[in-house]
């Protein structure tokens, strides 16, 4: 199978399975299969570009770079002069030392309030969800609609089916794509905890 580099490549898949749907409702149903998919799974992580620490701030900015909102921070690490010299990681913060504030807020605990400027300083790894109207084009990587296009799919089939009075309307089909739907949550819930640190490549959508 080829790889998909856009939503509607589903569309051979999904076609011929939805008697008399139309595109437009089609894609609907793929874009909220695609946001209900990253908000219930977190799997969509996007480690940002590091950020520059200054003097006695604690309050930043996250930018993702998607067209996507940030749910929540997943990770953030704070990095020495050294550690950016060195490409090093940095250390990992526990979560109680900073908090986030929608739509894109950062604050640091005034316990690791930085004491100098150190450029590249900060490293936040962030969980992304599409906005509710995805116009953009960069809503998503390849790379994680190839791992994961199941599971956006058979959100997508789940919501179409359970339509009353449609021709493609099917309850026991909606049901069955529904549970389908949940395993696949469950095992990208999983891939994330394995992986710990999930980083993904950008790549415009």
């Amino acid at each position: 199978m080829a790889e998909f580099a856009q939503l509607t490549d589903m569309y051979p898949i999904m076609i011929p399975r939805l008697h008399g749907i139309n595109t437009p409702i089609l894609d609907q149903a793929l874009q909220e299969g695609l946001r209900t998919f990253c908000f219930d799974s977190e799997a969509f992580r996007e480690e940002l570009p590091p950020i520059d620490l200054e003097d006695d701030i604690i309050d930043y900015t996250l930018t993702p770079s998607y067209d996507c909102h940030v749910k929540r921070i997943a990770n953030l690490w704070l990095r020495t002069a050294t550690d950016v010299t060195n490409d090093y990681d940095g250390t990992l913060q526990d979560p109680s030392l900073y908090e986030f504030t929608l739509p894109d807020a950062l604050r640091l605990d005034l316990s690791i309030e930085p004491s100098s400027d150190i450029t590249d300083g900060l490293v936040v790894e962030v969980v992304l969800v599409p906005y509710p109207i995805q116009s953009g084009t960069d809503t998503f990587s390849p790379e994680f609609i190839n791992e994961w296009y199941e599971g956006i799919m058979y959100k997508a089939f789940h919501l179409l089916m359970a339509m009353p009075g449609e021709r493609w309307t099917n309850t026991d089909l909606a049901l069955y794509y529904e549970n389908q739907y949940k395993i696949r949550v469950t095992d990208a819930i999983a891939e994330v905890s394995l992986k710990n640190n999930t980083i993904l490549d950008g790549f415009d959508g």
